[in-house]
């Protein structure tokens, strides 16, 4: 209670912990809308705002990095993933990628004028890919790829141009599974083999006026996409079963991300314009 203006303030939380049995809400550093989150284990945790790396180690939460907001401006921490500790990769609008190497934020100047969204890569580290397409804007899908050099990356040939989709991007995930790349778009899963370098897209997947914000490739026939919706599609190889039990339930649903660990998939977000935060658990 505000004793100045007997107004009653409700405490702000922005993470929260789920131990198996029930969950928990928390304050991660401050009450700043987290944008992404990684982890590696309980007690090394990860999380972007957009301007701020903020790590958790089992007790605390701690702010490592802060973005030089008046030169680059915001959102230049929309996502996050790595390998290790000493090997994390960090990506937002306008093309900006931060390295950590453990004990060193750098920042790379990619020289592409998009907003990544979706880090994925090897286990080991030596491919990494970044993928996104402009933020309400149209302009060109964008992937980018990574050598195991963070300071090192290459636009790969993306065979959708705008005119292919109505002139808007749609690339919003991303996954590997060994020497393939896989990314959800409206002509079907993109797959590319940095190996061989061959790449195509699997029509028998294609699903139209759907955006995925969650991939998850366990196998070339057990491939799982979380809708901007929350709608929930699973590929087994052969054809799709596509769910959509959540929306109906609350309307105006909007999925921003998701996670799948081989038995239960997450899915996280909002609906009624930000008023209320959302989780879906669904279980194989």
């Amino acid at each position: 209670l505000d004793t100045v203006s007997g107004i009653i303030e409700e405490e702000r939380y922005n993470a929260i912990h789920w131990d198996g049995v029930e969950w928990s809400q928390h304050v991660a550093f401050d009450n700043t809308p987290l944008n992404g989150v990684f982890a590696f284990n309980s007690d090394d945790v990860w999380f972007v705002t957009g301007c701020s790396v903020i790590h958790y180690d089992g007790q605390t939460f701690e702010q490592l990095w802060i973005c030089d907001y008046e030169q680059f401006g915001f959102w230049q921490t929309a996502t996050v993933w790595g390998t290790s500790p000493s090997n994390i990769y960090f990506a937002g609008y306008r093309g900006v990628v931060i390295h950590f190497d453990g004990s060193t934020f750098t920042r790379i100047d990619t020289g592409i004028d998009t907003d990544f969204r979706d880090i994925t890569g090897t286990p080991d580290g030596e491919h990494v890919f970044i993928v996104g397409s402009p933020w309400y804007r149209a302009g060109e899908d964008v992937v980018i790829h990574s050598n195991g050099n963070p300071l090192t990356w290459t636009r790969l040939e993306y065979p959708l141009s705008p005119s292919d989709n109505n002139a808007w991007p749609d690339i919003y995930g991303a996954d590997v599974l060994e020497d393939t790349l896989y990314v959800p778009t409206e002509a079907g899963l993109w797959k590319y083999n940095f190996i061989s370098g061959v790449s195509e897209f699997d029509v028998r997947t294609k699903q139209e006026n759907t955006i995925y914000r969650l991939t998850v490739v366990e196998t070339s026939n057990d491939i799982i996409l979380g809708g901007a919706n929350m709608d929930f599609d699973h590929f087994n190889g052969v054809s799709h079963m596509i769910k959509n039990e959540i929306e109906p339930l609350h309307g105006n649903v909007v999925m921003k991300g998701g996670d799948y660990n081989g038995q239960v998939a997450i899915m996280v977000g909002y609906y009624n314009s930000w008023e209320h935060a959302l989780i879906a658990r669904g279980y194989r």
